[in-house]
């Protein structure tokens, strides 16, 4: 849907006394950044507002704004008693698919709010695909952002404080009210990286492997004292590249390391340890072998983070199917820039392949 430029409409002075809020307004009060609204404020306060808001009137003297409610708070704190505003007659369907549509296609809309938005069009009626054209985005994109709705409120209040992220949002948003309050009561207590966010990877007395070490560019990022740390390597040149790097660190502040010689194939893989991260080979599909069998390492509870080639998320090959079933009910795949594991030798396209071992 294309929302017509208000500044080419007749616009006119309306007190902003007169302004009530809209009910549509997918913006939470948790994204309402104050300092930026500071910054907006001063601005208006020395040019002005420059583009007009869109009201439309009540019928008891008022007007709603049907978008534009920062421009209209920003205003008041400069001092302003009156605001640009386009004045428009509208039904309440009207007024929230323009105030929907107008908010979800900025830029730095949180993605709980796009949640919201997105809930608001499909209740009054908007398929998804007619709401994903409204915003410019796919079907799925919807799909996705529908399911932030079902995010308890511990962990949407994380979500807007920005200690949740989004790929552990929608990981979450899959499971099951109880589980999101057993994994909150966890992660809670354990799981806040040094920057605040809650991480899903390591804290102590954890065992976490990673196969096919290479030269550890991934154990390296495991830096929590107290967690043991196994890497497996078949090439004799990078075992020796492991213990220079990692041979003292068993005395260091760091995770104490052990480094296996052989191929990870062959390794008696049993349920022991609380987290994998991974860069296996990638060729032929051979990632999913390497995945599927760090599953069977795996403690109910645990994750599996790996590096896998994109093409797993469109090859037709019978297996390559199945391990997108089977990554539908386990976890997620994440989109990663690209080049982002280069320096380690990876040099096509990649993705993040991210599993939970659901404890029963």
């Amino acid at each position: 849907m294309e929302i017509t430029d208000t500044r080419a409409m007749t616009v006119e002075q309306v007190p902003l006394a007169a302004l009530v809020p809209s009910p549509f307004n997918p913006r939470g009060k948790y994204s309402r950044d104050p300092e930026k609204l500071k910054e907006l404020s001063a601005d208006i306060a020395v040019h002005g507002v420059q583009q007009a808001i869109l009201v439309r009137p009540d019928g008891a003297g008022k007007y709603e704004i049907v978008f534009g409610t920062r421009r209209a708070e920003a205003s008041r704190m400069a001092g302003k008693e009156t605001i640009p505003a386009v004045v428009r007659e509208m039904s309440a369907e009207e007024a929230l698919t323009l105030a929907m549509v107008e908010n979800l296609q900025r830029a730095d809309i949180h993605f709980m709010d796009e949640a919201a938005g997105f809930k608001k069009l499909l209740s009054g009626g908007v398929a998804p695909k007619v709401v994903g054209e409204m915003v410019g985005k796919p079907e799925v994109y919807v799909h996705l952002r529908m399911a932030l709705n079902n995010l308890n409120p511990k962990w949407t209040e994380n979500a807007y404080k920005g200690t949740l992220l989004l790929g552990s949002a929608l990981y979450l948003a899959r499971l099951t009210p109880g589980a999101q309050m057993e994994a909150w009561k966890e992660l809670s207590q354990y799981g806040k990286e040094d920057d605040g966010h809650f991480s899903f990877h390591h804290r102590p007395g954890m065992s976490v492997l990673e196969p096919s070490a290479g030269r550890g560019d991934l154990a390296d990022h495991v830096n929590v004292s107290g967690v043991r740390l196994v890497c497996i390597e078949q090439d004799p040149k990078l075992v020796r590249a492991l213990h220079e790097r990692f041979g003292h660190q068993e005395n260091s502040k760091r995770a104490s390391v052990t480094i296996l010689e052989g191929n990870f194939l062959t390794y008696s893989c049993q349920p022991n340890y609380d987290r994998v991260l991974m860069n296996p080979p990638f060729i032929r599909l051979s990632e999913i072998t390497h995945i599927l069998h760090a599953w069977d390492c795996l403690k109910p509870g645990g994750w599996i983070v790996s590096v896998a080639s994109s093409s797993i998320t469109f090859r037709l090959e019978p297996r390559a199917v199945a391990f997108r079933e089977f990554v539908e009910s386990h976890g997620r795949i994440e989109e990663i820039p690209q080049g982002s594991f280069k320096k380690s030798g990876t040099r096509v396209n990649c993705v993040l392949v991210i599993l939970n071992k659901r404890a029963s």
